[in-house]
């Protein structure tokens, strides 16, 4: 079974109870991650969990200031 950045952050939504909708988007290079409901250390412990899966993230915020997590994925 493959680990990949959606699931992982979906298996924190479920962990950590907290999250309603999940938005995936292609960047380049890897992915952008935004969870409505997610606070700051709820992305934390996302980016904590995909780290642990050998995956380089970082918390990025919009010029909207919404927090969103960027995956590299190559």
């Amino acid at each position: 079974m493959s680990f990949t950045p959606g699931k992982i952050v979906r298996s924190v939504m479920i962990s950590r109870n907290s999250g309603i909708l999940m938005f995936n988007d292609k960047i380049l290079g890897g992915r952008s991650i935004k969870v409505w409901g997610f606070e700051l250390p709820d992305y934390q412990a996302a980016a904590d969990a995909l780290k642990k899966h050998g995956y380089r993230s970082k918390l990025v915020k919009t010029a909207y200031g919404v927090t969103r997590l960027h995956v590299v994925t190559r």
